[in-house]
């Protein structure tokens, strides 16, 4: 196994991939940027299977989503961990990469400290070249599905939730009476069959569904 982890860069915005190779780089790793993705499905398709690599993968492209680059990436059989970037808070997004088998979900303009534990994670030996399990593979389904069954005032509820916000702010965004979000918030919790919300929101960013 290579001694240097290589995280390759796949977005269309050549001011935004500088930047990143160099965050990239004074945390440890070396980077690689590309804007066509074929190129970087090509790279990556062909890296040896002891080199460890991990993908920093931008959610909205011209050419391809990043959805769609996951999916060629996965029938190329290039198993190897994936951190989306995303300028656009999205929970469902979220779900549809999580269950793509995605590492983690990143907001730009990314943050230091998350890049660095993202990676951290990336490069584990248990992460590194390994599918998902069937069984965590189920669990992530299991969350998709009770996403689906959320209406689309509690899935604006959740979305908020993810961002931090208190039960007032929410109400104040929303319009609503505070009372009004307790309630939402009580039956996503019900629906999702977590303990709380925030606790949903931490397993689904950060990929710990396992």
């Amino acid at each position: 196994m290579s001694a240097e982890p290589l995280v390759v860069v796949l977005d269309d915005n050549a001011a935004f991939r500088r930047s990143t190779v160099f965050l990239v780089e004074s945390i440890g790793p070396r980077a690689m940027e590309f804007e066509d993705p074929e190129a970087a499905l090509d790279t990556l398709a062909g890296l040896p299977l002891t080199e460890p690599c991990c993908l920093l993968l931008d959610v909205r492209m011209p050419r391809m989503s990043g959805l769609e680059v996951h999916e060629a990436l996965r029938e190329r059989a290039a198993n190897l961990p994936v951190i989306y970037m995303t300028g656009h808070a999205d929970v469902p997004l979220a779900v549809e990469a999580m269950r793509k088998g995605a590492l983690t979900f990143l907001e730009k303009p990314l943050d230091d400290m998350a890049l660095a534990d993202a990676l951290e994670h990336a490069f584990r030996p248990s992460v590194q070249g390994r599918r998902r399990s069937p069984r965590a593979q189920e669990r992530v389904l299991g969350v998709s599905n009770a996403l689906s069954q959320l209406s689309p005032r509690e899935r604006e509820v959740l979305a908020l939730v993810g961002e931090e916000l208190t039960n007032r702010e929410i109400a104040e965004r929303l319009s609503l009476a505070t009372k009004t979000i307790e309630h939402h918030r009580h039956r996503i919790i019900v629906k999702l069959g977590v303990r709380n919300t925030a606790e949903l929101m931490r397993l689904l960013l950060s990929g710990e569904l396992a």
